[in-house]
């Protein structure tokens, strides 16, 4: 469970870094910039420090086997605090979620395209959150 967990919070933070850049290069308002720049900073350093505690939730993994025993004789951190750091990392990917959706309207609104041209960009935008 560990590991699992750990690839998904990794694969988490690649994904939301590399949105993050890609947004970063098409963005010229210096608000919506620095909008990037926040989700990305409290998304990094969220996910960073969920990582952190689920690999070592159990103490220090020596090995596979300690950690097995340890989980299963309940000497790891309480089901309270692994919830806590579950939810608050489900809310952070959620708000960057959101942000990210929302960025591809920004970008178009503005631009000097019809609307059905606005629609399809929005949309190719819009796939990168897929």
């Amino acid at each position: 469970m560990i590991v699992s967990e750990t690839f998904y919070l990794v694969t988490v933070l690649v994904l939301k870094i590399s949105l993050g850049i890609f947004y970063l290069r098409v963005l010229a308002k210096p608000w919506a910039r620095k909008l990037v720049y926040a989700s990305m900073t409290i998304s990094t350093v969220w996910n960073f420090a969920c990582t952190m505690f689920v690999i070592f939730q159990c103490g220090y993994p020596k090995s596979s086997m300690i950690v097995v025993q340890r989980a299963l004789t309940g000497k790891c951190v309480s089901v309270t605090t692994d919830r806590g750091f579950g939810y608050s990392q489900a809310a952070v990917t959620t708000i960057t979620d959101f942000v990210y959706a929302t960025l591809p309207l920004l970008i178009v609104r503005g631009a000097g395209i019809d609307k059905r041209e606005k629609v399809v960009v929005c949309f190719i935008l819009a796939l990168g959150l897929v």
